[in-house]
């Protein structure tokens, strides 16, 4: 597999990865919840003709780290 395209991966990979189903991410994805879509932070994806939806690692590491919840003192 190509290096560059191997940092690209489908829902089913991000599901195994850091347990987000793949329900829930097309949820996310499309804002399903949020009141106004400025107030979601969607995931960011890619829509690739012939291989559906796929994710770039680095993005959703990026991605994983903008939710983190820091509690107040």
């Amino acid at each position: 597999m190509n290096t560059q395209m191997s940092e690209f991966i489908s829902p089913k990979q991000l599901e195994e990865w850091i347990g987000l189903s793949v329900v829930q991410q097309e949820r996310i994805r499309r804002h399903v919840g949020y009141k106004k879509v400025q107030e979601s932070n969607p995931l960011p994806y890619y829509k690739i003709a012939g291989a559906g939806i796929r994710y770039k690692r680095s993005e959703i590491v990026e991605w994983v780290e903008r939710q983190r919840v820091t509690r107040n003192a």
